[in-house]
């Protein structure tokens, strides 16, 4: 169920619908691929395809990536593996390389790997491999004979590689399909039209300026020309190596068609029947070229296709085999008397995506969790218009981007107001959060370390570059209400002596907190993530740890723009330097909540009703991350040196390296209906805090963070630490070297009526105005910490049990002891 808590949620949920049923008839076809042709020299054609294992291994994935050659001799296959945590969203190929496309397993985060394969006859007989992208994932993939280009991240923006001089900076955003060609690479735009660039001054190949009218699906790119799909499933070519026999001009005009893929001077599409049609650019020449697939290609049902040079390949659906042939004379590897081959069974029918409208039949259970294949279905087509459709070649070839323009109109017609009312409203709130975003500084990208640098430097930078970088700017750029300051290291040594340890506030996981003093006056807490040694030690496990450095600092850095609560520790700013990660809050002036209770005897919260009251803004906090906070957050690390007082001596929850949004499970303790898996998560918190239930079934719930609250609850009614030695309470009847948890004796002594054995004592005991709000307080604390999350109270309901605890220290008697009930 989705809940809207706001008029502008609202909106932005009616345009995200909106949207997304404008562009559900586009989804025809997909630029990622599990097959790829590689023409290597002269002489060798590689075929590789994500192929589907023989047995099933009982891994998440169950498929491989193999490559063979496809030749009259024997085939060597090899293998290439994905990599750990990842798998292979797709692949592409050009001239003599591969480029494998992994995805981890949570779609954030995409790995672009380049195989160069040997060219035997420069004596070359290894594999280079090098990785060329590490970072948001990249949604389209497409290679041409010498470049690689694919659209990425959330903007959906293109990027290519080994393409110099190409200026991916001329081309927009918010791109919905890609094809590279010879020299040129086309895109689909937002709005559908179709829009091809070049790194030439001149384009010579007749794809660059002629570019078809209309609304497009789907693009692909051969070498010397391009076609485009539309979601009725017409097929559009121009260019120098574009179509145009007579067989080709009629087909178009009755058939319709759901993919295609295009070679050298050769151009293949597979019908809404899943046949396979094919012509080349030679006029009347069609069978002699595709002659001998004929067979092939009218008898099977193809899903998908891909083509190379003069190769196409395609995976037919039985038995989801592959199929090559030529499209042309002579091919290497395709001698007269083999013209079709069969290098693979099993492959990969289609690529493994997130969000398809329709998942194709029977293949459900071979892709990773929460990601399926696509069945390709295509938008009913207007008929055509009445009048003369006997025309010339000339007159279908001169209409080919035309004849649809009525229907354009008319469509365009009944959206247009629409679509301007959303743009300028969207326009409106950018520009507005941009003017407000200028009153901060400018995001800088820090300067790259050099890749050769030595240690776990050099592999954290490559990774850093690519993800910390874009995810801050994305973060800054969004418009969030806070304003942050971008610090740099420089002026963050100024304020803190360089780091000096005599300004040490505190330690914890993610590393040491100094003190320091703005120019402006200001006192700041100044957190700095601790440096892992670059000579000493596991270069792996220093790796790791700084990789889980990063990833709180992402946490906190992306929760604390957006979150704003007066019990909530500030976030001021930030710093991201080199391999330097820096957080700058609001300084706190009384510490923490542990200290006070635990290593300071005349603590000034030695009353019951500051406790109280203390116990109360920290439960506010927790309760805006659950109840307000869209979506709802679990802190997942509630403890007593997590909540900070200030110069007023107001709480304030802190840390939230650890937290995560949205509950893995329902409160009752069943997956969510999105399919998340909860044995996935890693245990993250603090032993002596962390739920039980949580240990047991890893399924983590708001509900969590009120037993580990119900903990700190405890600890300010008993003064013992979470976990602590029975001697601490100097009680000589116990063996005090026996580690225990506050959890195993005070609920049992409360519910005993005997709340007197446990109470701190540090502090005087309760005054008469005060016994019935400690009372509440340690009930509250009993129902926190039940073993079964179903019967633990939200913390909207502690809330309001505190706040009886507090009106009753104030002599405001409540009309009963306490509102905490177990949950049935």
């Amino acid at each position: 169920m989705i809940v809207v808590r706001s008029r502008f949620h609202l909106f932005l949920l009616l345009l995200s619908i909106f949207f997304s049923t404008a562009t559900a008839a586009l989804q025809v076809s997909t630029s990622l691929s599990t097959m790829a042709i590689s023409k290597v020299g002269d002489h060798v054609t590689v075929v590789c395809a994500l192929v589907l294992n023989d047995t099933n291994s009982g891994e998440d994935v169950n498929y491989t990536l193999k490559c063979a050659s496809v030749d009259d001799v024997n085939r060597t296959v090899e293998t290439y593996p994905s990599g750990d945590s990842f798998y292979y969203a797709g692949i592409s190929a050009g001239d003599g390389f591969l480029c494998g496309l992994s995805d981890n397993y949570e779609g954030d985060i995409s790995v672009m790997r380049w195989w160069e394969f040997p060219d035997l006859a420069e004596n070359r007989n290894e594999t280079k491999v090098k990785r060329l992208f590490h970072g948001p994932p990249i949604l389209k993939l497409s290679s041409g004979d010498s470049h690689v280009c694919g659209i990425i991240g959330v903007d959906r923006r293109i990027d290519c590689w080994r393409w110099i001089g190409f200026d991916t900076r001329m081309v927009q955003s918010n791109l919905t399909d890609i094809a590279v060609g010879g020299n040129f690479v086309c895109v689909i735009l937002s709005n559908g039209n179709i829009k091809c660039y070049s790194d030439c001054d001149e384009e010579t190949s007749g794809v660059v300026g002629h570019e078809p009218t209309g609304t497009f699906a789907t693009v692909a790119g051969g070498d010397r020309h391009a076609c485009g799909l539309k979601d009725t499933g017409d097929l559009y070519c121009w260019g120098d190596g574009a179509p145009k026999s007579k067989d080709y001009f009629n087909q178009i005009m009755t058939d319709r068609y759901t993919s295609m893929a295009l070679g050298d001077n050769s151009t293949c599409a597979i019908r809404e029947n899943e046949t396979v049609a094919c012509w080349s650019n030679e006029k009347d020449d069609d069978e002699g070229y595709y002659s001998s697939s004929e067979s092939l290609r009218s008898s099977k049902s193809f899903l998908s296709i891909t083509a190379k040079g003069g190769v196409f390949c395609g995976v037919e659906r039985t038995m989801y085999c592959m199929f090559c042939w030529r499209g042309r004379r002579s091919e290497p590897g395709f001698s007269s008397k083999y013209s079709v081959r069969r290098p693979f069974d099993r492959v990969l029918p289609g690529p493994c995506v997130r969000g398809c409208d329709k998942t194709m039949e029977g293949a459900g259970r071979l892709c990773p969790a929460k990601t399926s294949i696509c069945e390709v279905t295509l938008a009913p087509k207007t008929p055509p218009p009445s009048g003369d459709t006997e025309g010339t070649e000339g007159k279908i070839e001169s209409t080919n981007g035309n004849r649809e323009r009525k229907k354009i109109e008319m469509i365009s017609a009944s959206i247009l107001a629409g679509v301007v009312f959303i743009s300028v409203t969207v326009f409106t709130i950018f520009k507005y959060r941009q003017r407000k975003l200028r009153r901060g500084q400018v995001i800088h990208v820090a300067k790259p370390l050099p890749f050769d640098m030595p240690g776990v430097y050099g592999k954290i930078r490559q990774e850093l570059d690519q993800t910390v970088d874009e995810r801050v700017t994305e973060l800054i750029g969004r418009g969030h209400s806070t304003i942050l300051e971008n610090y740099t290291f420089d002026m963050l040594l100024k304020i803190t002596g360089n780091f000096s340890s005599e300004n040490i506030i505190g330690t914890g996981g993610f590393g040491s907190v100094y003190r320091g003093l703005l120019d402006d006056g200001r006192e700041v807490a100044v957190k700095r993530a601790e440096q892992p040694p670059s000579t000493s030690g596991s270069r792996i496990t220093s790796y790791n740890r700084y990789k889980e450095k990063k990833n709180a600092f992402m946490a906190e850095l992306g929760l604390l723009t957006h979150l704003n609560h007066r019990n909530l520790v500030r976030l001021i700013g930030f710093c991201r330097e080199d391999v330097e990660l820096v957080l700058v809050y609001e300084f706190m002036a009384n510490g923490t909540l542990k200290d006070h209770i635990h290593n300071t005897p005349k603590s000034p919260i030695s009353s019951w009703k500051t406790r109280i009251t203390i116990a109360l803004n920290a439960a506010r906090g927790i309760d805006y991350l659950h109840n307000y906070a869209v979506p709802a957050i679990i802190h997942r690390d509630i403890k007593s040196s997590n909540i900070l007082l200030d110069d007023k001596w107001t709480a304030k929850v802190s840390d939230f390296g650890l937290c995560l949004v949205d509950p893995i499970c329902n409160d009752d303790g069943r997956d969510n209906v999105d399919g998340y898996s909860y044995t996935s998560l890693r245990t993250a918190g603090t032993l002596g805090y962390m739920d039980p239930e949580y240990y047991r079934t890893h399924c983590l719930t708001t509900k969590s963070d009120v037993y580990s609250f119900g903990v700190v609850l405890l600890e300010i009614l008993t003064g013992c630490k979470a976990i602590h030695f029975n001697g601490d309470r100097a009680e000589t009847s116990f063996d005090g070297d026996v580690p225990r948890n506050v959890v195993d004796f005070a609920p049992q002594q409360i519910e005993n009526d005997a709340l007197q054995n446990v109470l701190d004592r540090n502090l005087p005991p309760p005054r008469q105005s005060e016994i019935e709000g400690v009372q509440i307080l340690a009930d509250l604390a009993v129902n926190c910490v039940q073993l079964e999350g179903r019967k633990r109270p939200g913390i909207a309901d502690v809330v309001r049990n505190l706040e009886l605890a507090l009106d009753a220290c104030n002599g405001n008697q409540p009309f009963f002891r306490s509102m905490t009930a177990h949950s049935a």
